[in-house]
């Protein structure tokens, strides 16, 4: 969706677009350190609950403000996608260690459930935010 946003917006050439990209897709790339990072700082005493709540709070100031703002410079927009990039990619290494630990409570089924849950869950967002989008355009 940001590409269409970069060609008709911006007016970038698609060696541009490619850098912006490659930016916004890079913090997807040390989640191995995130984790890391999350089970050994902890924030007010969690491990994971806060991450998760200021992971959101970052996720949706920038998606709002790429939303609601038209900015002069595409390297503007591309810095607040990384940014939520980022947020989600941390999201997601803390939505997994939970998974594994609630897992780990049902030796038998836990994981597959959680799975289970987990995709039909994204799933149903896939759908109530293409209905949504839908009914915005």
């Amino acid at each position: 969706a940001y590409l269409n946003m970069f060609t008709s917006q911006y007016k970038l050439e698609p060696a541009e677009m490619q850098y912006l990209s490659s930016m916004i897709m890079l913090p997807w790339s040390p989640k191995l350190v995130y984790g890391i990072f999350i089970d050994t700082f902890p924030i007010f005493g969690s491990r994971k609950r806060n991450y998760l709540i200021l992971m959101s709070l970052i996720m949706t100031i920038s998606s709002l403000l790429v939303a609601s703002i038209k900015f002069d410079s595409a390297s503007t927009v591309a810095i607040l996608l990384t940014l939520m990039g980022f947020a989600i990619a941390v999201m997601d290494v803390v939505i997994d260690g939970l998974m594994i630990c609630q897992s780990r409570k049902d030796a038998d089924y836990g994981s597959e459930d959680l799975n289970t849950l987990g995709w039909g869950m994204t799933g149903l967002g896939g759908i109530i935010g293409s209905l949504a989008g839908g009914f915005i355009n």
